[in-house]
């Protein structure tokens, strides 16, 4: 069979996130001797890597800063080469709402990851994606050290100024919408850097906002998250 792109004999894996702590971490829970990763933090780059890259199987993310995870998925079959075998796919989300695991099942994912996930469900999850016969059959996670754990808050710590602003902007328009994406957001890559208890406070945030007299609720409960943010952010 004939193929295009780059050659590389282990498996290959492509990570399409936007949120850099979840690359990170998926990043570092796949390096292994032989399996090569490469992560891409839109979904145009996403296209672009999967034509030339040819990956075995794509991690995608259910919400991407320039389309959806789903459109992403769609595109990427468009460009891929015909001689080349098709990849597997799995979908990732910290929306854990009632329709974005299934629409990412109908793009073809074939298992789905709610963050935050352990490295372990990583794992489990491109197995499942790829099946029996494939090269991730005996596949097992790369530890997380304190060194890596580090990293990850110190990537969580550097983009929270920024995403606290898009929240801030979100809430000033009483965009509910944008609101829970960035707190699922926030709460997901919060998790993965193990900070358990912003997490668990973002969900609290979700959980308090009711469907009467949301502008209180939201500013309330925003600034009940915003405590905890600033409890583990750096001096």
């Amino acid at each position: 069979m004939s193929y295009t792109g780059e050659r590389y004999s282990g498996p290959k894996i492509l990570i399409a996130d936007d949120d850099g702590v979840s690359r990170l971490f998926c990043s570092q829970s796949l390096a292994l001797p032989g399996v090569r990763v490469r992560a891409a933090e839109s979904g145009k780059t996403a296209i672009r890597l999967a034509a030339s890259y040819l990956p075995d199987i794509v991690l995608m993310d259910a919400h991407l800063h320039d389309m959806s995870g789903v459109a992403a998925i769609a595109a990427m079959r468009r460009e891929w080469p015909d001689s080349c075998p098709a990849p597997c796919f799995a979908g990732m989300t910290a929306d854990d709402s009632a329709t974005v695991a299934p629409a990412l099942r109908a793009a073809g994912c074939l298992s789905i990851l709610i963050k935050p996930f352990s490295a372990q469900a990583l794992v489990a999850c491109i197995r499942e994606a790829c099946g029996p016969g494939s090269g991730f059959r005996a596949f097992l996670p790369a530890p997380q050290d304190r060194a890596a754990m580090q990293q990850l808050r110190a990537m969580f710590h550097a983009g929270l100024a920024a995403q606290l602003v898009e929240l801030d902007g979100a809430i000033t328009r009483l965009d509910w919408d944008g609101v829970q994406l960035l707190v699922h957001r926030l709460s997901g890559a919060a998790a993965l850097a193990g900070l358990g208890d912003v997490a668990h406070s973002g969900r609290t945030l979700l959980r308090r906002l009711p469907p009467t007299n949301p502008a209180c609720a939201l500013a309330d409960s925003y600034l009940f998250f915003l405590r905890r943010l600033q409890e583990v952010a750096p001096p």
